[in-house]
């Protein structure tokens, strides 16, 4: 997980609020960045992988609450 322009912190806090569609962290692959992408409009429950840390394809970053 790494800073997200325009946010103050490097990832998303619990209860922050979020669109379908809309970026929630980057994952770093060597050089690049790639998007986190919510599958889902809903408000962050948890917070699952550190900043900094090593992921892989599919693990689980954050967990959303669905808005229903």
């Amino acid at each position: 997980m790494q800073p997200i322009r325009g946010r103050t912190s490097h990832s998303p806090r619990p209860a922050s609020a979020f669109e379908a569609g809309e970026i929630v962290g980057l994952v770093k692959i060597g050089l690049l960045y790639a998007p986190i992408v919510a599958p889902a409009a809903g408000t962050v429950d948890a917070v699952i992988a550190e900043t900094g840390a090593m992921v892989g394809y599919g693990t689980p970053i954050v967990r959303i609450l669905p808005l229903n």
